[in-house]
């Protein structure tokens, strides 16, 4: 029972390591709906809460590890791009917003850990995938393409193109369709309608499944 007992003691958890995207952001680019051409990239409302959500989420499944702030415990790294940052910061109000919150729902103004951040060509451990990093992602992602199982990837999906056509009129590249896929999920999780000629594409069809499942591959 003692070696049990210290078993136990000894696998209480310490530390959480999170790793996270940011929140629901403008698209980028805007071409398939020009409503978002003045703030493309950029972290929306929606995507502010959501992350707020989020950390008051992980502060309820570990509040033993959030009983405070001290930046020699909490650590935050981001991308040094705003949408990014801005996530960190509502991704720590969230953790946070217990502590920093009295009874009466007065805010205290505690300053939360700093977010660190590096140059973009220096970010080696969260933007190698880019070329301004590495210089060789580009040659990798080049290979790929030249793949045989891209290949019959490509020509699976060469219907998905096609029957965005038929139904639009848009003649699309099939990276194209990654970009529109997004674009138009972004617009639903904002509840907009999906712009002409695009509006003829109805979500949870067999085609959208299919341009979901090219943007995600």
């Amino acid at each position: 029972n003692s070696s049990q007992n210290s078993i136990q003691a000894s696998s209480d958890l310490v530390m959480v390591i999170e790793v996270i995207r940011q929140g629901i952001r403008a698209p980028t680019p805007a071409e398939f709906d020009p409503y978002w051409a003045d703030r493309i990239g950029l972290l929306l409302p929606e995507g502010n809460h959501q992350m707020f959500k989020l950390g008051q989420s992980i502060a309820a499944d570990y509040p033993h590890l959030f009983t405070t702030h001290n930046s020699q415990e909490v650590y935050v790294r981001s991308l040094n791009i705003s949408r990014t940052i801005e996530t960190a910061q509502a991704h720590l109000n969230g953790i946070f917003d217990g502590m920093n919150t009295l009874k009466n729902g007065t805010k205290r103004g505690l300053l939360l850990p700093e977010i660190h951040t590096v140059d973009l060509s220096q970010d080696y451990l969260m933007y190698s995938f880019n070329s301004l990093v590495c210089p060789s992602a580009k040659n990798r992602k080049d290979a790929q393409l030249r793949t045989d199982g891209y290949a019959i990837f490509a020509n699976k999906m060469a219907s998905t193109v096609d029957n965005i056509l038929k139904l639009t009129g848009e003649d699309l590249e099939m990276h194209s369709v990654s970009q529109l896929q997004n674009t138009l999920w972004i617009d639903h999780l904002v509840k907009r309608d999906f712009p002409p000629p695009f509006d003829k594409i109805s979500y949870n069809s067999e085609l959208w499944k299919n341009m979901t499942f090219l943007h995600d591959f």
